[in-house]
């Protein structure tokens, strides 16, 4: 989450650093700030979602095993 959070703010601010560039004649500077903001949104989201969150088990789990081992009561008998 930090990597996205560095690659917007470097975006945010790229962006208008590129237009002032622009609008000062450095074309070359502006150009390529301009790029990295345009460019840097698609790359940050695809490394913010490229992490497993899923837990390492070791193998299979049944169903059944989180069941209490006591018999379950049947609620007609109790009536």
């Amino acid at each position: 989450m930090r990597t996205y959070l560095y690659a917007m703010s470097f975006r945010v601010a790229a962006f208008p650093l590129s237009v002032w560039a622009l609008m000062s004649g450095q074309l070359i500077i502006g150009i390529i700030l301009a790029l990295a903001a345009i460019f840097i949104p698609s790359v940050a989201v695809m490394t913010a979602n490229n992490v497993d969150h899923r837990q390492a088990t070791n193998g299979p789990v049944s169903p059944t095993r989180a069941l209490p081992v006591t018999p379950s009561q049947n609620l007609h008998e109790e009536q």
